[in-house]
């Protein structure tokens, strides 16, 4: 009877080990974006990202963006539905000097309103998800500006 425990034991924790070990897998619809090491075959880990910047990853073709850690200096557009997955330590930094923003949504806003500045900018009808990143928008100080967004959601998105 000890021999049959002792078995059903051992097979259990060879089971375990080897579902431990095997590597998390994305998608082949993942993009990889780091923005520390250059982009290299196979393009499917932060180690080999296809990607330098999240905006460059949002404009490809891929629905489910992995972003690596580290500080990301720039604006995301989003017009489509997506998921931007951030590992800890993923921050969004608007730049120093923010471009207005130009996503239909945007524009749509008609003076004398000026125009968008968001760090995040979603208009489309779909659903996008964001998670793990940090989004950093501050902008200069002592500016007086109506219409500056951290995420700007509009268009029928959710988020």
């Amino acid at each position: 009877m000890r021999y049959k425990r002792w078995k059903a034991f051992v097979a259990c924790a060879a089971i375990a080990v080897a579902i431990a070990a095997v590597p998390a897998v994305a998608s082949a619809n993942t993009a990889w974006v780091s923005n520390t090491t250059p982009a290299k075959a196979p393009f499917n880990s932060c180690t080999n990202p296809g990607f330098s910047s999240i905006q460059a990853a949002i404009s490809s073709p891929n629905t489910s963006i992995h972003a690596c850690k580290g500080t990301y200096e720039e604006q995301l557009t989003i017009e489509r539905a997506l998921s931007i997955v951030g590992e800890v330590g993923t921050t969004v930094k608007l730049p120093a000097s923010p471009a207005n923003s130009t996503t239909p949504c945007d524009t749509a806003i008609q003076p004398p309103y000026q125009p968008n500045q968001d760090a995040v900018s979603i208009c489309t009808s779909g659903a996008v998800s964001i998670t793990g990143l940090t989004i950093e928008a501050l902008w200069p100080a002592n500016t007086c500006y109506e219409s500056m967004y951290g995420v700007f959601v509009a268009g029928g998105a959710t988020l």
